[in-house]
């Protein structure tokens, strides 16, 4: 930001710095590095950053240089865009302190860098700091701030950023779901010749998550308040074919004693008649505890190479 407006010292708080450029009346907010303060201290700079540039920030500039990023590099951009959440007011600047020759420009258009970019949005430039035409570039850069044309980012926008986070990552959460659930619902059919009816058991350890699952098989959204002992079964006639789906109590770490289990197994396989077509074991997305670990090998035991062959 010295090259924008020249200053003996750089800051080690955000400061307000203006004056005329080109024929424009331009601020200039320098954030410090956020990874170098605490929780209490980010807070309150980037607050005061947006305090000072009512009624808003235009834009946010992230300047990166034209090399291999570090791993603060990117624990600083990871932070920046955790708080801001928005594409649509930050641009990429990359800086060399050379001249902006082929290699320069082979650099930013490559995988990494503009996996940077896409971060952020799609919007970057490149200036050259011993450039000849350097004077033209940072016209030419205010040019280009200037065409992006989004309102600006206010003290409102930043308060509301956190709701914002949640529900993009709500939304990706469900769009990640939605596609596993299809690809489980394209190998039930490859398992199963097409119109026959479907018998599916639901087992783990965890109550919640199988009768998540069961819902979403099933386009359906039944609440169980209890925790159940027993083998539960639903119908519903799906697609013209006809699927009954078992959800299986957990058998290890239980109240079940060994013959309850034996029951509650035998119970589940004559509920699904003429046999259970595809097993269907629910893992929560995390590492493996050994409560789930001991679930699949009583699973494995009781249902012996079958669990292999239909789960």
């Amino acid at each position: 930001m010295n090259k924008l407006l020249p200053q003996e010292e750089m800051s080690k708080v955000c400061q307000k710095r203006e004056g005329t450029i080109h024929g424009r009346q331009i601020s200039v907010l320098e954030l410090p590095a956020l990874t170098r303060l605490s929780e209490e201290e980010m807070m309150q700079e980037t607050y005061r950053c947006l305090f000072l540039c009512d009624p808003g920030v235009h834009h946010f500039i992230l300047v990166t240089p034209v090399s291999p990023l570090t791993n603060e590099d990117r624990a600083e951009m990871e932070k920046i865009k955790r708080i801001f959440n928005s594409n649509e007011h930050f641009m990429v600047l990359f800086i060399t302190e050379l001249t902006v020759n082929q290699s320069v420009i082979d650099f930013v258009e490559s995988t990494e860098s503009q996996g940077v970019v896409s971060l952020y949005g799609s919007w970057y430039d490149v200036i050259g700091l011993k450039d000849q035409r350097n004077s033209r570039q940072i016209s030419d850069l205010f040019d280009y701030i200037e065409s992006m044309k989004t309102e600006p980012y206010s003290l409102q926008t930043y308060i509301r950023a956190p709701e914002r986070r949640v529900r993009r990552e709500l939304e990706e959460k469900l769009r990640v779901r939605d596609n596993e659930i299809k690809e489980l619902q394209k190998k039930i059919k490859m398992l199963v010749p097409e119109g026959a009816n479907l018998n599916l058991v639901v087992c783990g350890s965890n109550r919640e998550l199988k009768t998540f699952i069961s819902n979403l098989i099933l386009n359906q959204s039944e609440r169980r308040s209890e925790l159940s002992s027993e083998c539960v079964r639903r119908d519903v006639e799906l697609h013209g074919r006809l699927i009954s789906l078992v959800e299986l109590p957990a058998l290890f770490n239980t109240q079940l004693s060994e013959e309850e289990v034996m029951r509650q197994t035998h119970r589940c396989v004559s509920l699904c008649h003429p046999g259970v077509h595809v097993f269907i074991i629910i893992i929560p997305d995390a590492p493996i505890n050994n409560e789930d670990k001991a679930e699949m090998e009583k699973l494995k035991r009781i249902f012996s190479t079958r669990i292999n062959k239909h789960s």
